[in-house]
């Protein structure tokens, strides 16, 4: 459309300039109008093109052959005029032969630049696209690198005839190569499992790992993964394996296999580490008295801190370590009762734990711990826990604070009942129990060797039943007391007992022992006395220990001779 209304704005301009021409021509009677007018011819027809210059061309024409008289007569016709349009015939079907062939040639020469143009800017066009290739290819190749550096071995493989290729990162370069080339992947790969995989995954990877499981998984997901455990170096180390389909072409499947062992050992450890929280939380609820627990690797001292109570938080002590017995030595020094430090230091060493716990199945301490300002009563406890990694040393901190504090005061009550139990009523000396413990106590050390120096002295109330008697049960235990703090003034630092009614007996040891014979000598003289003034008198026998098997022996030589010395006595000597 635009290429006509070219045409036909060229066409009129050539109708106008030609008009005028024809105008200029006549009104001026300008000779050899021809000629002007094949000249306007050929400049329209070269400038406008073919149709603008052929409407000259008629126009020309039309003119030469109505005016072409002297006086411009259109009837008169000579022999001189014919020659003339002739000639302007000829020569403009030259001109318009000319143009055509310069048209022509000029329009070749257009299009053979324009093609060249056009095949200069679509080889340019190809040349950034090949750039632009070249480039995605480089960084399609850099990403496909990087992504490979991150496997240990890739596998393609055509699940048409299962051959397929093994690719291996070359540690040096850090580039894929080819390892091997092979057929029946799935056989080879479960040959391989059975040599190189760690046993207790053997069973499950040959399960997973078949053609018909990887390509279900491939339909079902899209990918399919497997884990396990393959030996390096005889030790085993966790592989991840992923599979996905080639998008190109849907035979090709290809396998990347990644050593994920750093990953799997931290999710192990902090799997771990919440089922011990999930146990400790367990034994808390059944014994809230812990304060801390800790779990220990036997072999390498590495510990890791369960905290139970805010009280030990503030203790500030580091949650998890490299050598547990060390920094428990450390810690000691500012946590622990100084008057329990050193028995703590000498005990709570490795050595010490694990003899104990290999000989008794467990290890147990008490001892003092500081906090928050004040004393605190723990026992820690040690054992060992098989594990999936192995053997863990837990040791526990209980807080027996309480139930110390309730011992004590539950031995301090019993030793009150038991000395109470062995205190005679009336006297407030020993009694016969007391006296019991006492020979169970001698005859357990004569039992033992050891080298003793003892005396028993016997002791009989004389005439109580006649004060009973004449005077009433109360003058009788005036009587007796009477009698009983005649002793315990005769025998300061020896213990007395009241072995029955009227019947005491006393144990000499260190000073007493040593002046056994002033003692009684002296108690004799108030004796004399008080058989003057009725008052009480004691019948008395005294016996050393001179080596006898038993307590007794001596006992029985002071009481035959207390009972010589009562008779004695009632004979009024």
């Amino acid at each position: 459309m635009k290429d006509k209304h070219s045409q036909i704005m060229w066409t009129g301009l050539s109708v106008l300039v030609t008009g005028l021409l024809i105008f200029l021509v006549y009104r001026f009677n300008i000779p050899n109008p021809n000629m002007i007018l094949i000249s306007a011819l050929v400049v329209f027809t070269g400038a406008c093109g073919v149709i603008p210059g052929a409407v000259s061309g008629v126009m020309m024409l039309l003119y030469s052959m109505f005016f072409f008289s002297t006086d411009h007569s259109f009837f008169r016709y000579t022999d001189v005029n014919a020659v003339k349009i002739v000639i302007v015939f000829l020569g403009a079907a030259a001109c318009y032969a000319s143009v055509a062939l310069l048209r022509r040639s000029h329009d070749r020469a257009f299009r053979q630049i324009t093609e060249a143009l056009q095949v200069k800017q679509e080889t340019q066009e190809m040349r950034s696209t090949l750039e632009q290739a070249r480039s995605q290819v480089v960084t399609f190749s850099g990403i496909a690198h990087a992504l490979s550096s991150d496997y240990n071995y890739l596998y393609y493989v055509n699940i048409a005839n299962d051959r397929f290729t093994e690719f291996s990162t070359d540690t040096a370069s850090g580039r894929m190569t080819v390892i091997r080339d092979g057929e029946d992947f799935f056989v080879q790969a479960g040959k391989d499992a059975e040599t190189q995989l760690y046993a207790l995954d053997r069973s499950d990877f040959l399960d997973a790992f078949t053609k018909e499981n990887i390509l279900r998984s491939l339909d079902e997901f899209g990918r399919f993964t497997l884990t396990y455990r393959l030996m390096v170096d005889g030790v085993p180390r966790y592989m991840s394996m992923k599979a996905t389909r080639m998008e190109e072409d849907e035979n090709y499947l290809v396998f990347g296999v990644m050593d994920v062992d750093s990953q799997m050992k931290e999710q192990e450890a902090a799997e771990r580490i919440r089922e011990e929280k999930n146990a400790f939380n367990r034994v808390i609820a059944l014994a809230g008295d812990f304060t801390v627990f800790y779990t220990v690797d036997p072999q390498s001292g590495k510990y890791i801190e369960y905290s139970v109570t805010s009280a030990y938080e503030t203790l500030g002590l580091a949650k998890q370590g490299d050598d547990f017995f060390a920094s428990s030595a450390v810690n000691a020094r500012s946590t622990v009762c100084r008057e329990d430090l050193d028995l703590f230091l000498h005990n709570f060493t490795r050595e010490n734990v694990m003899r104990a716990i290999e000989e008794d199945g467990s290890f147990s301490m008490r001892y003092r711990l500081m906090m928050e300002g004040q004393l605190v009563h723990v026992r820690l406890r040690a054992a060992i826990v098989q594990e999936k990694e192995g053997p863990q040393l837990i040791v526990g901190v209980q807080n027996i604070d309480t139930q110390v504090r309730q011992e004590a005061e539950f031995d301090r009550r019993l030793e009150s009942a038991r000395l109470l139990a062995r205190k005679d009523g009336l006297t407030g000396v020993r009694n016969k129990l007391g006296y019991t413990d006492m020979e169970n106590e001698l005859n357990y050390r004569i039992a033992l060797g050891e080298k003793l120096q003892f005396a028993v002295a016997v002791f009989d109330l004389n005439n109580l039943k006649t004060v009973n008697d004449t005077l009433g049960h109360a003058a009788g235990d005036d009587y007796i007391r009477q009698a009983c703090e005649m002793l315990c003034d005769a025998f300061r630092h020896s213990a007395v007992f009241r072995i029955g009614g009227d019947e005491f007996a006393v144990i000499s040891r260190d000073s007493d022992y040593e002046h056994m014979e002033e003692r009684i000598e002296a108690l004799e003289e108030i004796n004399r006395r008080h058989m003057e003034t009725g008052e009480a008198v004691l019948a008395c026998g005294m016996a050393r220990y001179q080596g006898e098997t038993c307590f007794a022996d001596v006992f029985a030589r002071a009481d035959a001779l207390m009972y010589e010395d009562k008779r004695a006595k009632k004979a009024g000597r």
